[in-house]
């Protein structure tokens, strides 16, 4: 198993900020922004595995 430095989640937070804008939500209902959060991590994955496929 992989050990997770505190460096790498960091760079993971930015990465997922980055990649997908999460600077402000249009809504304030939080399942609305909850759904947001999880759809952008979900996509967030896909690319990066889709990113170590192709490798």
């Amino acid at each position: 198993m992989m050990a997770i430095t505190e460096w790498q989640i960091e760079l993971l937070f930015k990465e997922w900020k980055s990649f997908n804008n999460l600077k402000r939500f249009v809504t304030r209902l939080e399942h609305m922004v909850r759904g947001l959060i999880e759809a952008s991590l979900l996509s967030l994955l896909v690319k990066r595995f889709m990113g170590r496929v192709a490798q």
